[in-house]
């Protein structure tokens, strides 16, 4: 339960029964199943998976030379999303932070509008990242990289609170 971010407020109930717990990342009591949990299923529902919308986040764009594809991320502060892709494969081109996760989604979601618009298909099928995010890949090429990063760019100059950095 630690390992996925949950801090158990009960005793162990048993594998199929909610587990009352407080979810380290937002502070929300959370009554997830071990068994779900250990699958990789289930956590805090608030932070959907580990992922939360009030946290310190941060946006990421990375590449694999063997796919020829880039890939736009996001996670919080303090995950180890990026560490898991360069496990994988993966070099980070640029790590942007964001005062929340839902302005790292917004970011996100902007970059992944703008590649779909522009024609640009995913380039990773889902086999290739058994960890997911096979959705947030497009053929690295000099304008998928500079399109991501300019819609980054423009989020952070745009942004009233000035926190958002490079």
């Amino acid at each position: 339960m630690r390992r996925m971010g949950l801090e158990p407020l009960a005793p162990y109930p048993g594998a199929t029964k909610p587990w009352r717990c407080r979810c380290i990342n937002c502070g929300e009591e959370v009554h997830p199943r071990y068994n779900n949990v250990a699958s990789g299923q289930g956590g805090c529902s608030n932070c959907a998976h580990g992922f939360s919308e009030i946290a310190p986040s941060i946006v990421y764009l990375i590449c694999h030379e063997l796919y020829q594809a880039v890939k736009v991320g996001i996670g919080n502060v303090g995950n180890d999303r990026v560490g898991w892709h360069e496990r994988n494969g993966w070099e980070l081109l640029a790590l942007r932070s964001t005062d929340t996760g839902s302005d790292a989604r917004a970011i996100e979601q902007r970059v992944l509008k703008a590649w779909q618009t522009a024609g640009y298909p995913a380039a990773v099928d889902s086999s290739d990242m058994p960890g997911s995010g096979h959705t947030e890949t497009a053929v690295d090429r000099a304008e998928t990289r500079e399109l991501a990063l300019g819609l980054i760019d423009r989020f952070r100059t745009a942004s009233n609170d000035h926190s958002a950095r490079w």
